[in-house]
């Protein structure tokens, strides 16, 4: 007799920064996670590397933070830009700016580089800690939303890697995170619309180099007449470069053209002249084509989602893979939780497509713009400069007087904003406020117009007694009312100046009998004696009935001598 399936919260598939991270939210809230991956190992070296300022501020609010920087990361704080010297000899340096200028008011200003495994491995040793594991090598051969069990809809199929051992599990979930080669996208039939028809091969390549170029341990963005390519420096005195091997434009164009990384050295070589470079270990190389493409739907029945790359898909120079990954498994997990925890109603998963979708269209609207004014022009000093010391909040600043807007400073303040994850927004729903938001408050959203103060309260003579209101401009009663005093407000704190009484002091010998002389009462702003506190003070012992002298108590008369 076949056993039933067994029944998950959740099952992801893909263990990338996208599908590690939703785990790790989910586990920590002790949903029951089926999570799967093709890779017999954790990723060893390459892959992404950069964690944005928004995205290191997420990881210390979830406490991971510590464990990111306990690998000692390259962090960087200016971009540099080199371009052509004027008379064709080699480059020069053309300017520099901040990676998080100051306008943006980041935690952490400044961008982290990380190999990719280092990060999967903080995310894998949290989950460990909540009782959840990713299963290797097991891959997804099919799935299908058959609702045969009301709580747990879909069906899933798995196989192992290597045995080709197979489960059939049922979950609420499943959630994609594969990458760009999506099983799930294919099967779903969800197509990829690329934004820019002009694609490049790049290569990348991480290692220990030896060179005399200054700002080898700087992000830099390289132009010559050569070629391209950037530099970024790396974790363990190791340095990325990503340089440009082919495009859509070029004659003999391939999308799969392959190049050694003997060939890719000697690019950068030509690039980078008149200094030179060379490898003492090279850890990482590939060679692959990047496109600026998106997917049309995120989910079609709100039970199976997917995430990542496995969405969109743009080029290296943004540095925005991982990142935007980041924040598609945490916008996606807390509305599972909402859902299933009974907190929102299931409509509020429609959301995590109309938000992040166009988070994503965002960002590869600007990809290809950045990509095609690098290729284009290069920016000069003077450009840089002006960009780092605008505000994104200021007018369009001209490249010339009375000329228009300069495109490359008002692309560099959006880029600055989106790149940094600072400068995401969400368009208005249930949870994202708006004018027409249904959930308003006089309390939170006072209407227009002049609010005038309240009156205060009227002073109470007994604090022992309940305390009664009258409304203004109505007397008191006869019996509570208080003399007629004229006490000066505090004013605002100014140098201590000495206690002055409104009326010369009364010498103490005229003062009733046993009655202290008054003592000055300190002023809490000025902490020295108030005057009309003091006048109160005395007024308040005046007014006291002095007591009459006790008579003297008459004495007997001293016996006469010699009486009897």
């Amino acid at each position: 007799m076949p056993t039933s399936p067994e029944n998950y919260d959740i099952v992801v598939v893909g263990a990338g920064p996208v599908g590690l991270l939703l785990s790790v939210c989910l586990a920590r809230w002790g949903y029951k996670i089926k999570h799967i991956d093709n890779r017999p190992t954790p990723t060893a070296t390459g892959r992404a590397d950069g964690i944005q300022p928004r995205s290191l501020d997420l990881l210390r609010n979830m406490n991971l933070k510590r464990q990111i920087m306990a690998h000692e990361p390259a962090k960087v704080y200016e971009v540099a830009f080199w371009d052509p010297t004027s008379d064709g000899n080699g480059i020069h340096r053309t300017g520099t700016w901040a990676s998080c200028p100051k306008f943006i008011d980041a935690r952490y200003p400044f961008t982290t580089l990380l190999h990719q495994g280092h990060i999967e491995n903080v995310f894998i040793e949290d989950l460990k800690k909540n009782g959840a594991r990713i299963q290797r090598p097991w891959t997804i051969t099919g799935f299908k939303n058959d609702w045969k069990n009301e709580t747990h809809p879909v069906e899933v199929n798995l196989e192992h890697v290597d045995t080709r051992e197979k489960e059939t599990v049922r979950s609420r979930y499943l959630f994609s995170g594969e990458g760009a080669r999506s099983f799930v996208r294919e099967k779903l039939g969800i197509k990829i619309h690329h934004k820019d028809p002009i694609a490049h091969v790049w290569g990348v390549m991480d290692g220990v180099v030896r060179t005399d170029f200054p700002d080898i341990k700087m992000k830099c963005t390289i132009h010559s007449d050569h070629g391209s390519i950037m530099i970024i420096p790396r974790e363990d005195n190791m340095v990325r470069l990503y340089i440009q091997i082919a495009s859509s434009t070029d004659k003999d164009w391939n999308p799969l053209k392959k190049a050694t990384a003997e060939e890719v050295q000697m690019s950068a070589k030509r690039i980078l002249a008149p200094y030179h470079i060379e490898w003492d270990r090279v850890e990482w190389f590939s060679v692959y084509p990047i496109g600026q493409g998106i997917a049309e739907k995120y989910t079609l029945d709100h039970r199976i989602f997917m995430g990542g790359d496995a969405c969109h898909t743009h080029s290296p120079k943004a540095g925005q893979g991982m990142n935007t990954a980041f924040l598609d498994a945490v916008n996606l997990a807390w509305k599972i939780h909402h859902v299933e925890s009974g907190f929102a109603s299931r409509s509020i998963l429609t959301t995590y497509e109309s938000e992040r979708k166009l988070i994503a269209e965002n960002l590869l609207n600007f990809d290809a713009k950045y990509a095609a004014l690098f290729s284009q022009r290069k920016p000069s000093a003077g450009e840089v400069n002006l960009a780092s010391q605008s505000s994104p909040t200021g007018p369009a600043q001209p490249s010339t007087p009375g000329g228009p807007p300069n495109e490359f400073v008002e692309t560099f303040k959006a880029s600055c904003e989106l790149t940094s994850g600072y400068g995401i927004s969400y368009p208005p729903n249930i949870h994202n406020h708006s004018a027409q938001h249904p959930a308003h408050s006089p309390l939170f959203h006072p209407p227009p117009g002049p609010h005038p103060r309240p009156d205060p309260p009227p002073l109470n003579r007994h604090p022992r007694r309940r305390r009664q209101h009258h409304p203004p401009g109505a007397s008191h009663p006869p019996e509570r009312r208080l003399p007629h005093l004229h006490l000066r407000r505090a004013s605002p704190p100014h140098p201590p100046r000495p206690l002055r009484l409104l009326r010369p002091p009364v010498p103490t010998g005229l003062l009733p009998h046993r009655l202290p002389a008054p003592r000055p009462v300190l002023h809490p702003a000025h902490r020295t004696p108030h005057p009309a506190l003091a006048l109160l003070h005395l007024r308040h012992h005046l007014r006291r009935p002095a007591r009459a002298p006790r008579p003297a108590r008459p004495r007997a008369p001293a016996p006469r001598s010699g009486a009897l």
